[in-house]
């Protein structure tokens, strides 16, 4: 099994991360049709994707210490995590809470927007690339984002 991001650890985001193009995703709460915009975003150390809710990318810059080119970010209670059925993957979820998407919306709107970039993102998150978009759904579907 792979080391799996949790509670208390330390990642790194580069500050170059948060200009990338936000990507929308789309679910329905209580009967009513949501979207959101998210900064997807590459984070090291244990290597994965982290998702900000474009609103909450200011508070993200403030709360973590920023040294050179690169925030550090405790993972807390803040953030919300997804991850693959084999438990081998996460991504990092940071937004208001009262948003309920589930982790497909993020898998499926990730690889939407990234093109030719979908077989890397898709490996980034835990899939083998040769895999089509309603696998990863499927691999997803309905689970509910997971608090820390």
């Amino acid at each position: 099994m792979s080391l799996l991001i949790g509670k208390g650890d330390t990642i790194y985001v580069r500050d170059v991360e948060l200009d990338n193009e936000p990507i929308i995703v789309e679910w329905q709460q209580w009967f009513v049709d949501r979207t959101e915009s998210y900064i997807p975003a590459q984070y090291r150390d244990v290597t994965g994707r982290i998702f900000i809710q474009v609103n909450k990318a200011d508070e993200f810059r403030r709360k973590h210490d920023r040294s050179k080119d690169m925030y550090t970010v405790r993972i807390n209670r803040d953030f919300l995590y997804g991850q693959n059925k084999e438990q081998t993957k996460r991504f990092l979820v940071l937004h208001n809470k009262d948003n309920e998407p589930n982790q497909c919306r993020f898998v499926q709107s990730a690889i939407l927007a990234a093109g030719n970039e979908a077989a890397k993102v898709a490996r980034s998150m835990g899939f083998d690339g040769g895999v089509d978009i309603v696998k990863f759904g499927e691999k997803y579907f309905g689970d509910k984002l997971r608090e820390f």
